[in-house]
């Protein structure tokens, strides 16, 4: 059961690691955002619009909302590959290491997937299932004293 909490809190802590500016840095207060610097009629590095600052900040809040949200969602989306389960006869065997064993859970595509954790617009998936093969690995290893099979 700790294994199965794993999958959900390592990247609830990685997402909140990543994010933590998002989540406590600058308040956004209608269009302005509090603690810009104003220097006359310019905000550096931001474009003042009357009285309004059109910020990077106030634009990723307003099209793109919580971010860390979707990151998260997208690190639990991961957990998708765990499909290759039902592939096996028992599906679910406490004794079974499943790196080595289950096809998505074999060295090369574990390589395929430190490759995406270099590639920006994979980066998040690749995380997740890099992620998600390192806690398989530890459990092999907790359960079984095996890292592979």
């Amino acid at each position: 059961m700790l294994h199965l909490a794993l999958h959900f809190l390592v990247p609830a802590l990685l997402v909140g690691v990543l994010f933590r500016n998002q989540q406590l840095g600058d308040k956004v207060l209608g269009d302005k955002v509090l603690g810009d610097k104003v220097l006359g009629d310019k905000v550096l590095g931001d474009k003042v619009l009357g009285d309004k600052v059109l910020s990077h900040k106030v634009l990723s809040h307003k099209v793109l909302g919580a971010r860390w949200q979707v990151a998260y969602l997208i690190l639990i989306a991961t957990m998708v590959v765990d499909i290759d389960h039902l592939l096996a006869n028992p599906i679910y065997d406490p004794n079974r290491c499943s790196i080595g064993f289950h096809p998505l859970h074999q060295p090369g595509f574990i390589g395929l997937y430190l490759l995406l954790c270099f590639i920006p617009k994979t980066r998040l998936i690749g995380l997740g299932l890099t992620i998600h093969m390192l806690l398989d690995s530890i459990d092999c290893q907790v359960t079984n004293g095996i890292w592979i099979n």
